[in-house]
């Protein structure tokens, strides 16, 4: 973070900020809030142009439902081509428009040679994750 903290104070709106995988090393929700403060101090007070690496699938979410920020920050991801039978994907290096709407994390966990029981495992821990991460969004949309 130490490298952060000199790039906001240096940063001018000429400056290109170039941030990749803010948050490594922190909890999660440690890395999701400094994430969107820095992502959020970036376009509204020092005003420059930015690419910004994340892996917090729900950055991106907050990102789209922040009007403000919405205008200001454009989301992409990089194309993969998934085959879901072959279990395989292909980073095919492209930038595009949208959020990408799956990590592949199994796919490529696979394709590393992790041991099958090892992913397996890991699959049906993300799924429990998922659900319970969809009925808390649910419960803050419910509190708005």
């Amino acid at each position: 973070l130490s490298e952060t903290g000199r790039m906001l104070r240096g940063a001018s709106s000429r400056s290109l900020v170039v941030v990749d995988e803010l948050g490594r090393g922190t909890s999660t929700h440690d890395g999701i809030a400094l994430a969107w403060a820095v992502l959020r101090h970036c376009a509204h007070v020092v005003q420059c142009v930015g690419f910004f690496s994340t892996h917090y699938h729900q950055l991106t979410r907050d990102v789209r439902a922040d009007a403000a920020l919405s205008r200001l920050v454009r989301c992409q991801h990089m194309a993969a081509a998934v085959d879901s039978a072959q279990q395989t994907v292909t980073f095919l290096y492209k930038l595009v428009d949208g959020v990408c709407d799956d990590s592949q994390g199994m796919a490529v966990a696979r394709m590393a040679h992790v041991p099958a029981d090892v992913v397996e495992h890991a699959r049906r821990v993300s799924a429990d994750v998922a659900v319970v991460a969809r009925f808390l969004q649910l419960a803050t949309q419910l509190d708005e």
